[in-house]
């Protein structure tokens, strides 16, 4: 129903942000001594936060990722500007095209008026 959603970057487990896992596993222990529900199984919350920790440091890799491919995509924007600048030139007529002897001889062959 609607319009489909782009896909989003990153995962997210949905945690309790870092440093306040130890509030929820002590709360959710207080929560079972006090009847307001079970706490999680050990081994449940030790694979819940092994799995934080990979994507952790996922998230530092993909880090490192964006600040080299920013640096690599203004690189090449730079190599490119002269090539933008010279097309637009040619496409606005303010500067005439560079022909191989191919093109200039198939320009003057076709008949097109000048």
């Amino acid at each position: 129903p609607g319009a489909p959603q782009p896909p989003q970057q990153g995962f997210s487990f949905n945690l309790a942000p870092a440093g306040e896992i130890d509030e929820v596993s002590e709360s959710s222990s207080e929560d079972a001594a006090g009847g307001g529900g079970a706490p999680l199984p050990a081994e449940v919350l030790e694979r819940v936060l092994g799995l934080k920790n990979l994507h952790d440091r996922r998230e530092k890799v993909l880090e490192e990722y964006a600040k080299e491919r920013c640096a690599l995509e203004a690189r090449y924007r730079e190599a490119l500007r002269p090539l933008h600048e010279a097309r637009a030139g040619i496409v606005s007529g303010a500067r005439a095209p560079e022909l191989s002897e191919e093109d200039a001889k198939t320009v003057e062959t076709s008949g097109a008026v000048r």
